[in-house]
């Protein structure tokens, strides 16, 4: 018990600092990406998980960008298997405001989506399909950064992904993430 608490004293003072202006930042994001459209129909919801990393300019305004992977399975009836592995690439600017100790964010910007569909006909006779493609799209999210400590924040955010090319993924996406960040 001992360990743990200098441990965690040693953490909480090796990231004392204050997390302004000209400060990078790094960390987890761990979430639920649903699908929109036909897409939505066919297959289920599915947890994603990535990494974000940011520039914060001034006081209320950052750059960020984020790279997320969430895996979506068939909730159809029809006989065979429909898979998508959806990543998300995404950068944009974050404009925030302090409220009650916390920061209020609103993002929006532009997003590349790689995507594996692939569907196994599971005794049916019909032949099994794999497609890849990246496709391009916009995306818009609000959200709130809690500070832990100076140095380490908590965030949960939403963002709705409008994907413009749905050749493969015919529909949009709407992502819920938990995000940790490490100011550098």
């Amino acid at each position: 018990m001992k360990k743990v608490i200098i441990i965690a004293i040693f953490l909480i003072l090796a990231w004392q600092g204050h997390a302004s202006a000209g400060h990078y930042y790094l960390g987890p994001i761990l979430g639920f990406d649903v699908l929109t459209g036909q897409a939505g129909r066919q297959l289920d919801d599915g947890l994603s998980c990535g990494i974000l990393a940011g520039y914060r300019l001034n006081e209320s305004a950052a750059v960020e960008i984020s790279i997320s992977f969430s895996a979506h399975d068939d909730v159809v009836d029809d006989r065979g298997a429909y898979t998508i592995d959806l990543w998300s690439y995404l950068i944009g600017p974050k404009f925030s405001f302090p409220c009650k100790g916390m920061l209020l964010y609103g993002t929006a910007g532009l997003g590349l989506y790689p995507i594996d569909f692939r569907f196994e006909p599971e005794n049916t006779g019909q032949t099994p399909r794999k497609d890849d493609d990246t496709e391009s799209g916009v995306y818009a999210g609000c959200g709130v950064d809690v500070p832990l400590i100076d140095r380490i924040f908590l965030g949960f955010d939403i963002k709705y992904h409008r994907i413009f090319n749905d050749n493969i993924l015919d529909g949009d996406a709407i992502s819920t993430q938990v995000r940790l960040g490490f100011y550098l």
